[in-house]
């Protein structure tokens, strides 16, 4: 009798507890996303002349703290490539003491993303045989891997020596499976969607079962890897390649499913399976804007844009709960990527008209 009161009087306590615990959280989040690059500022680092103009944008916004730490080794492109991870590992982290202890799976579930997106720029550039110099500046320590350990994978020499290095566990025992297959065809893409299948496939199951909002951050993700199909599928079919080769390389650990892989790869036309990409998110005008162009950028784009209002629009309403704060992670998300849009576009030369159609705007 006595327990089961004091069950109740616990529950109860907690119950009064998270508007405290999650009022603090979210009001500290929502703080953080004000300070966001706004719409202008990413229209004046657009239009900015060149990168040194870039980097004088970006010293007036919160990135000034992380750039000014780096400037006195690094300028240029990789300067604020270098920023970028750090202010993302920063912010990260700034999330995690913030987050009460029950979002902190969540959060950290979402932030092992960048463990994923390292794995793949390190073999990849072991594969390609690239120093460590060339790639340092793109990776990102936010997730599991530290910046010490992201630099003892990279010391390793070779694709296969940094697979044995991560071990039997987590990612190493996904990939040293693949190893003779790669040693004889000298193909990486299994590789790089072993890592991809990792992540995604593993997201919900990473996610406590009945936390507020679960579903939402879920079909966020599931938006991401649906996307990277489509775009998988669609660059396959307008290269001509064979069905079945390019079904190897799908993920297929969100929505999409076979049936509607058999009916993009049976469109008559490439307009035709681009408008069938649309149609799933109500997107009118795709197929048009890609017989504009010919090219799949601007889909890209645009599958990415949907799932970044989708993101905003779901997760934008949620208070005292995780989904406030991973709405945040995917804003900041989309603000990296904006950027590195923007800075490659400089470093190539391209005019901002085009580098306009390459970034994602949403709020």
């Amino acid at each position: 009798m006595m327990s089961r009161v004091a069950g109740g009087f616990g529950g109860l306590f907690n119950g009064l507890l998270r508007p405290i615990r999650y009022g603090y959280a979210n009001a500290r989040v929502k703080g953080m996303k004000a300070r966001l690059i706004s719409r202008e500022a990413l229209q004046q680092l657009i239009d900015a002349p060149d990168i040194h103009a870039v980097i004088g944008i970006l010293e007036r916004t919160e990135y000034a703290q992380d750039m000014s730490a780096l400037a006195v080794k690094h300028s240029g492109v990789p300067l604020v490539e270098l920023a970028l991870g750090r202010h993302v590992a920063r912010v990260g982290r700034d999330v995690i003491s913030l987050s009460p202890k029950a979002s902190i799976p969540a959060v950290m579930t979402f932030l092992k993303k960048w463990d994923a997106h390292n794995l793949k720029l390190i073999l990849l550039s072991k594969h390609l045989g690239h120093s460590n110099e060339d790639t340092e500046h793109l990776l990102v320590p936010a997730g599991v891997f530290t910046a010490a350990e992201l630099k003892r994978i990279q010391a390793h020499a070779s694709v296969e020596d940094v697979v044995v290095f991560l071990g039997a566990k987590g990612y190493g025992a996904d990939l040293a499976s693949l190893l003779p297959d790669y040693g004889k065809s000298g193909n990486l893409q299994p590789l790089l969607n072993a890592i991809d299948l990792h992540y995604y496939a593993k997201f919900a199951a990473n996610l406590p079962p009945g936390m507020k909002d679960r579903d939402k951050i879920i079909r966020l993700e599931e938006w991401e890897v649906d996307n990277k199909d489509l775009l998988t599928i669609l660059r396959g079919k307008a290269s001509g390649a064979k069905e079945e080769d390019v079904k190897k390389y799908l993920l297929l650990c969100g929505t999409l499913r076979r049936p509607e892989v058999a009916q993009l790869f049976a469109a008559p036309s490439m307009e035709d399976a681009v408008k069938l990409a649309g149609d799933r998110y109500g997107l009118t005008g795709l197929a048009e804007a890609y017989g504009r162009a010919r090219s799949l950028a601007a889909v890209e784009v645009a599958l990415g844009r949907a799932r970044a209002e989708y993101g905003l629009r779901a997760l934008r309403t949620c208070v005292l709960s995780t989904g406030a704060i991973v709405g945040y992670l995917a804003l900041m998300e989309n603000e990296m990527a904006n950027i590195r849009h923007v800075v490659q576009g400089k470093k190539y030369g391209l005019p901002p008209e085009k580098i306009r159609e390459s970034v994602i705007i949403v709020g």
